[in-house]
C-alpha cells in the first residue's frame, strides 16, 4: 500500500455513539472490503492523519471508523458532518482469522471497535460467541446494543464491566474473563485494548490452554513499515499486525511493560503488569 493509495471521500452519517466519540460512515470499495481487524489512516484535511481500526462495512460500499476525540486530529474528524470530506488509505495491515466452536471476545475501552465488527462477522463461523466488555465507567461504553444484537445469533452472553461499578459488574473486564475461563473452556478467544490488559488476558489464555488473538495499540506514522515507531520487540504494529498470534504476542518481552510516544521513546506504563 503505497502513498498514492490516499484517497478523498465524503462522510455520509454521523452517527453519536458515547461523549466524544463519533463513527464516521463513508463510501469507499476498497475499505468496504476490510477484514475485521484492519485499519485505515484517516486524515483531517489541514489537521494530521491518524491510525483507526475498522469500524463496520455494509454490502453497498460503505465504510466505517468509530473516532474518540482525543487529540487535535480525532477532535476535528468527531466534530465532521454529513457531507465533509475527509482522507482515507487502506484497508491496512492483517486482521483476525475465524476460528469454529465457541469463541470469547474481551475489550477493553475502544477496543470495542474491531471486535464489535468481527463479532457481527464470527457468528457465521462460530457456534456461540460471547463478549466480555469493559470500560471505566457507563459513559464510556460504546457498541453494547450492537454486541447485544449479534450475540443474539451467536447464542452467546455479553458481560459488561465498569471499574466504578456504575453498569454491569464492578471490576476489570480481564477479572471477567478469569471467572469465565474458570467454568468453561471456549476454543478461542479474541483481545483488543490497553496493552496491559492484552498481557494479562495471555498469561490467563496460557494458564487455560485457550489459543488466543490480540490487536494491539500502538502509535503509528506511516502505517507502511518505514518508520518504526510502532515496533514492540521485533514486530511492526502496522506491517505484521495490528493483529498477532498468541505465538507473536508472547515473543514481545515489552508487552505490558511500556509504549512509544511520538518520537519513538519507551514509556513505562503506569499500570504494570510488573509484579
Amino acid at each position: 500500500m503505497s502513498i498514492e493509495n490516499r484517497r478523498i471521500v465524503r462522510v455520509k452519517e454521523v452517527r453519536e455513539e458515547a461523549e466524544k466519540v463519533r463513527t464516521l460512515v463513508f463510501h469507499d470499495t476498497q475499505c468496504a472490503a476490510a477484514q475485521p481487524g484492519q485499519f485505515m489512516m484517516i486524515w483531517a484535511p489541514g489537521i494530521d492523519e491518524v491510525p483507526m481500526s475498522v469500524s463496520g462495512i455494509s454490502k453497498l460500499g460503505e465504510a466505517s471508523v468509530t473516532v474518540e476525540a482525543i487529540g487535535e486530529a480525532s477532535s476535528a474528524l468527531c466534530g465532521k458532518k454529513a457531507g465533509d470530506e475527509i482522507g482515507v488509505m487502506g484497508p491496512l495491515g492483517r486482521g483476525f482469522s475465524f476460528h469454529h466452536g465457541e469463541v470469547v471476545m474481551i475489550a477493553g475501552g475502544m477496543g470495542v471497535i474491531p471486535l464489535a465488527f468481527l463479532a457481527e462477522q464470527a457468528v457465521d463461523h462460530a457456534s456461540r460467541v460471547s463478549f466480555v466488555l469493559g470500560a471505566k465507567t457507563r459513559a464510556k461504553l460504546v457498541f453494547v446494543s450492537r454486541l447485544q444484537a449479534a450475540l443474539l445469533k451467536a447464542h452467546g452472553d455479553l458481560i459488561v464491566t465498569t471499574d466504578d461499578g456504575s453498569v454491569g459488574r464492578r471490576g476489570t473486564a480481564v477479572e471477567a474473563l478469569e471467572g469465565l475461563l474458570g467454568a468453561r473452556r471456549p476454543d478461542f478467544l479474541y483481545a483488543c485494548g490497553p496493552d496491559v490488559m492484552i498481557a494479562k488476558t495471555l498469561r490467563l489464555a496460557e494458564r487455560h490452554a485457550v489459543p488466543m488473538e490480540a490487536s494491539l495499540q500502538a502509535y503509528v506514522k506511516c502505517a507502511l513499515g518505514l518508520c518504526g515507531s510502532c515496533c514492540i520487540g521485533s514486530y511492526l504494529v502496522c506491517k505484521d499486525g495490528p493483529v498477532f498470534s498468541q505465538a507473536e504476542l508472547g515473543q514481545m518481552p515489552g508487552l505490558g511493560l511500556f509504549r512509544r510516544d511520538s518520537t519513538g521513546a519507551r514509556v513505562p506504563l503506569r499500570d504494570s503488569i510488573r509484579p
